[in-house]
């Protein structure tokens, strides 16, 4: 299963749902941002390793995450990022089922449903060579496009984007933000998911809007 998506669109929260509604939903959900290891340690991440395997190594060895989320998903997040070396080795385990952690002599069995999430063009990158095309044909069975918010802006139109705060006095509340004249918010901002920047773009929309638009035209109403 492949999840395509800007940055910040909710791939990562579509792939929790996904394993939600599954067959799969009691077993181990494992996340592994790609883009955030070192391309050394990629390998060591998905298929473990033995102690002292490697300089650095850890002595009591290292289990891999394809081992930890046996019979359960594996999110594999910006995919685009891996390198073309362990994009050869993840085919194999997914036609297989079978890995050799780094420096044991055995090989492990594992039961594990894909799910590959990336902002990258996979098929820009096959077609520059840095993709192999029988990974992303194996993975390209099913997908699933994550819109950006400016794509779909009636999903905020009539709706509430709920947080806590604290008021001056020291209490909490409750705020609903709502946008119910957002056009100047979007037009302004490159916005792109409901995520901690955007709703920083919705409590602040009053003062983005002075600078170019009515107020009576574009008001954000909060409601304690």
């Amino acid at each position: 299963m492949l999840l395509l998506g800007e940055t910040g669109t909710g791939k990562e929260l579509l792939a929790h749902a996904i394993r939600g509604r599954s067959a799969r939903a009691t077993q181990p959900l494992v996340t592994v941002n790609v883009a955030a290891i070192p391309d050394t340690l990629l390998e060591v991440e998905f298929f473990g390793a033995a102690p002292g395997a490697y300089t650095g190594a850890d002595r009591k060895g290292r289990v891999g995450k394809f081992e930890l989320a046996n019979g359960g998903t594996l999110l594999l997040d910006e995919i685009g990022d891996m390198p073309l070396p362990l994009q050869g080795k993840l085919l194999r385990v997914l036609q297989d089922k079978e890995f050799e952690p780094l420096g044991l002599n055995r090989i492990v069995r594992a039961d594990v449903r894909i799910i590959a999430a990336t902002s990258a063009d996979l098929a820009a990158l096959v077609a520059a060579g840095r993709f192999r095309a029988d990974l992303f044909y194996r993975q390209n069975v099913l997908t699933i496009h994550a819109p950006a918010l400016r794509e779909r802006l009636s999903d905020i139109e009539d709706r509430g984007i709920w947080h806590r705060g604290v008021t001056p006095s020291g209490g909490i509340e409750r705020r609903s933000v709502i946008a119910t004249w957002h056009n100047c918010v979007i037009e302004k901002q490159d916005v792109i998911g409901v995520s901690n920047e955007t709703l920083s773009l919705f409590v602040h929309a009053p003062s983005l809007c002075r600078a170019g638009a009515s107020r009576d035209r574009h008001a954000v109403r909060l409601q304690q």
